[in-house]
């Protein structure tokens, strides 16, 4: 992905919560290994970048460890099918380890 796209992105979803990433991940592929494998890429990123930090979605508390630990700890739980997914709602359910804070840019 280039770095516009990215940009395009990011602006977008600024301020909002993770399954508004999730909205961009639906309209890049049909299938949904391919749009979680997207979430994921774009999530990173955000992060590395200082985007955004994941927080814990009770206490709001920022997660801890790397950009990578706090990738796998979402992915360990993330849904395996659209169904899971449940239209993007599993980002506020139970299973849903944390939200975004967004950084000031």
């Amino acid at each position: 992905m280039n770095r516009e796209r990215f940009e395009y992105i990011r602006d977008g979803i600024e301020g909002m919560e993770l399954d508004a990433l999730w909205d961009y991940a639906l309209e890049a592929s049909d299938f949904f290994d391919e749009q979680r494998q997207f979430f994921f890429m774009i999530l990173e990123k955000l992060i590395r970048e200082g985007n955004i930090r994941l927080i814990h979605m009770h206490t709001k508390v920022p997660m801890s460890g790397t950009a990578e630990q706090q990738i796998d700890a979402y992915m360990k739980v993330f849904p395996k099918g659209a169904e899971e997914m449940n239209g993007g709602l599993w980002f506020f359910s139970e299973e849903c380890p944390g939200g975004s804070l967004w950084q000031a840019r």
